[in-house]
């Protein structure tokens, strides 16, 4: 009975969800240089954890003029961005490298370590 509660909780609120081991970044591979894809361009982004828990994903793009920090509170354990036309993807060079990592809601301790990659 208190395995529904806490199902029920966690419907209700993802950031309830436990985990208790840290997330794994699944895609894109550290130094990873990503190419526009020959399908509709969109990218994939994926990680271990429950696919309905609540996440942050902290980035940290380029340097200099073209340097941006920021996060992003999502729900589940990928993401998925596009689709680009190759002309957009041409710009995200300019933001290289790019790093990024996954923190569970709630449970900071279980945060992905920094991947660091690359468009091209």
């Amino acid at each position: 009975h208190q395995q529904n509660k806490q199902a029920d909780a966690a419907a209700a609120d993802p950031a309830a969800i436990t985990i208790n081991e840290p997330v794994e970044i699944i895609f894109p591979g550290q130094g990873d240089t990503l190419a526009h894809p020959d399908d509709d361009g969109s990218i994939t982004v994926n990680w271990s954890g429950p696919p309905k828990a609540a996440y942050r994903i902290e980035y940290e793009v380029g340097t200099g003029k073209y340097h941006l920090t920021g996060s992003l509170i999502v729900r589940g354990n990928s993401q998925t961005y596009g689709p680009f036309t190759r002309m957009f993807w041409r710009a995200f060079p300019q933001y290289n490298p790019w790093h990024f990592r996954v923190v569970p809601a709630g449970n900071p301790d279980q945060a992905s370590p920094w991947r660091t990659f690359s468009f091209r």
